[in-house]
């Protein structure tokens, strides 16, 4: 299974890195704790929000990950 990191931006938005992917959770979590606020950074400039703002950071599995997809698509799960 392979985990990915989803940003959450605003209670409806959020923005999903598909690249890097992880092998485990750990991997993961160690990642997002060292490269946090480069990934935070990041998403605020694509959201044209302050660097300031500080957004949650998750690692979900591949199955949210799809259903994230999903969701962001419109589909309805």
């Amino acid at each position: 299974m392979w985990w990915f990191i989803f940003v959450i931006v605003t209670a409806q938005d959020g923005y999903l890195f598909d690249i890097p992917k992880f092998e485990t959770e750990i991997e993961c979590r160690t990642f997002v704790k060292q490269a946090g606020w480069n990934l935070n950074s990041y998403v605020n400039q694509k959201y044209e929000n302050p660097d300031e703002k500080v957004n949650t950071i998750l690692c979900i599995s591949e199955e949210e990950y799809k259903k994230m997809q999903k969701i962001m698509k419109g589909i309805e799960i």
